[in-house]
């Protein structure tokens, strides 16, 4: 849909170095968001939690 109450959905399947996967999903009014919110829920069902440290997660 398109106007003022459009909301942008994205899914992101991500991997981790031990080749867990999982799936993540974003919804918001901003694909950029939705985004990022994806990333952010797929990197928490793999159970990666921020500490400092960088942790590498494969989108691709």
């Amino acid at each position: 849909g398109s106007g003022t109450d459009a909301n942008a959905v994205a899914y992101v399947e991500a991997t981790d170095s031990s080749g867990r996967v999982a799936w993540g999903v974003g919804l918001d009014a901003n694909i950029l968001t939705a985004s990022l919110k994806a990333v952010v829920s797929s990197a928490s069902r793999l159970g990666l939690k921020a500490t400092g440290a960088a942790h590498k997660l494969d989108t691709a």
